[in-house]
């Protein structure tokens, strides 16, 4: 993990990832630590550090002669690095009064009525969301469980990850796309597949629909040491084109189908450790929907949940996920969350959750950019800050060593 997970759920400082990524916010968590660190030595380190700078600064000091030496001691006394402190308070502040506007104008779909939809984002109706999780050692159970959720009139069934943890080659046709009636539902199982390499196999994802395979998508990130059979996929989250039909939350009596106008989503996938990675989502930024697949352990799910959603907010879009020992839910382009449900293995959840179009961010255009800048200036803004202690040190000891007997001790201002 790292410690921005917390603050996906801090409004005032989630949204700043549209624009500079969750990495600035690791990047501003060390800034605050360095100037904490770095205000301290100015202000005193204590007699241990003293001691040891004394040492040094007996030696290597060149001493700043003249009669005004008590007038410079005092003032350097007196003298704080604003600059590097006012940077840091201007960026925070920058940071929550940006959070707090996205957050109150990019409204989105989440809190409007349904009625204002239109029909180039969701229309009337979200989708209809299933998620099953791993039926242990058994591929017949669930995939006898995604043809009754087919025949239930879902949109999108979704499986958590390593759902069929044998080598099973799934194809479309073990799905009842035409005793369903509904052959517009969309069907993302996995698996595992076979390698050109003896032992190894892809963890993988696919989208079907109508009984044809769409779109496949392979782990890229394996967890290290948990997953040591498995072979990295070769290519990053990608955005393929699928077309949901969903049924009318309420059926009219004038429209036999009860359908709306199809809905047209770019949609990609990723798999469970590839969300740790936010470069890999860079070629998927133009994605409306993302479908994750995870497989957690312990209590790390609901953590993992937290860090998730900063991708959902980077790149603009809906994110839905189905996990075994984790959170299976939505979250809107904004890091809202739709729906969040806990759960387990050999479970099925149904959720509607609304999709929207795909919103530009900053980031999705810029990268890593600003986060660069914030590595190389937050040790520079340290070594200025320690620069100030030392400078004191040197007059202070220089000038006791050539007996200017006037010269106070330096104390903490």
């Amino acid at each position: 993990g790292n410690p921005a997970m917390g603050l996906s759920q801090v409004f005032g400082l989630r949204q700043v990832v549209s624009v500079l990524g969750e990495i600035f916010l690791v990047f501003w968590i060390g800034w605050l630590s360095s100037i904490i660190v770095g205000v301290g030595f100015i202000l005193g380190g204590g007699g241990w550090f003293d001691n040891f700078i004394n040492g040094i600064l007996n030696k290597l000091c060149i001493c700043i002669k003249g009669n005004d030496s008590t007038t410079h001691l005092e003032q350097e006394k007196s003298k704080i690095p604003r600059f590097h402190l006012y940077t840091f308070y201007f960026v925070t502040f920058f940071m929550f009064v940006y959070g707090s506007a996205r957050e109150l104008v990019g409204r989105g779909m989440y809190l409007q009525p349904i009625q204002t939809w239109s029909t180039t984002q969701a229309g009337r109706s979200p989708l209809r969301v299933s998620c099953l999780t791993r039926v242990e050692s058994s591929t017949d159970a669930i995939i006898k469980r995604t043809n009754e959720r087919l025949a239930s009139g879902d949109d999108l069934i979704v499986w958590s990850e390593a759902a069929v943890s044998e080598n099973v080659a799934l194809t479309p046709d073990l799905f009842d796309w035409e005793n369903s009636g509904n052959a517009r539902a969309v069907v993302v199982p996995t698996s595992f597949k076979k390698t050109e390499n003896d032992g190894l196999v892809y963890n993988t994802m696919e989208i079907m629909q109508n009984g044809l395979v769409i779109a496949q998508y392979s782990k890229n990130r394996p967890v290290p040491v948990m997953e040591p059979d498995v072979l990295g996929g070769k290519s990053p989250p990608q955005s393929y084109g699928v077309t949901f039909t969903p049924l009318a939350s309420s059926p009219s009596d004038d429209d036999a189908s009860n359908d709306r106008e199809p809905l047209n989503l770019a949609t990609s996938m990723a798999i469970c450790f590839d969300f740790d990675f936010p470069y890999l989502f860079r070629q998927a930024s133009n994605s409306d929907l993302v479908i994750g697949a995870s497989w957690y352990w312990a209590s790390i799910g609901n953590s993992f949940w937290n860090h998730n959603i900063f991708r959902a907010i980077e790149n603009g879009f809906t994110m839905i996920k189905c996990a075994e020992e984790g959170i299976t839910g939505g979250v809107d382009p904004y890091g809202r969350t739709l729906v969040a449900i806990p759960s387990l293995m050999n479970e099925v959840h149904v959720m509607e959750i609304p999709v929207q179009k795909g919103i530009t961010t900053f980031y999705s255009i810029l990268g890593w950019a600003f986060g660069w800048i914030c590595v190389f200036l937050s040790p520079l803004m340290l070594f200025l800050l320690m620069l100030e202690r030392i400078r004191k040190e040197c007059i202070w000891v220089c000038c006791r060593r050539h007996n200017y007997s006037d010269i106070p001790p330096i104390v903490s201002p």
